[in-house]
């Protein structure tokens, strides 16, 4: 009979951690998924004043001589190209771009960054080519 209410105990204590764990993963990628609109001073740039996940379904051009604040850039589409003219993306550390297809190809030009642990994530490889002008 012991052995069976310790069994029983068991299941209970693995049934909870997975329940708590499966509810902390649900809020986060909730959270994670969050995309704040642009700040859009012309019709021709874009600008991010405060740090945000940028979704990138398109391409992007940037206002120049600017700071950009970005969390993360999530690739939504392959052959992506970022124009910063000249500005800088600060981030407030992890990945530059966080692919959510597969093997996406993408190009940064003329672009300073700032605060990133590294390019991307290592979740989905991707591919960067950096464009910089002289």
């Amino acid at each position: 009979m012991r052995n069976d209410w310790n069994d029983w105990i068991f299941m209970a204590a693995v049934v909870f951690s997975v329940v708590v764990l499966f509810s902390f993963a649900a809020q986060r990628v909730s959270v994670d998924r969050v995309v704040s609109d642009a700040v859009v001073p012309s019709a021709d740039c874009v600008s991010y004043s405060t740090s945000q996940v940028v979704a990138l379904s398109s391409s992007l051009l940037l206002c120049p001589e600017t700071t950009h604040y970005v969390d993360y850039f999530s690739v939504e589409e392959d052959g992506l190209v970022i124009d910063c003219q000249g500005s800088t993306i600060q981030g407030s550390g992890g990945a530059l771009f966080v692919p959510v297809i597969d093997n996406p190809n993408l190009t940064l030009k003329d672009c300073s960054t700032q605060g990133f642990d590294g390019l991307y994530s290592t979740l989905n490889p991707l591919v960067v080519r950096v464009e910089n002008r002289s």
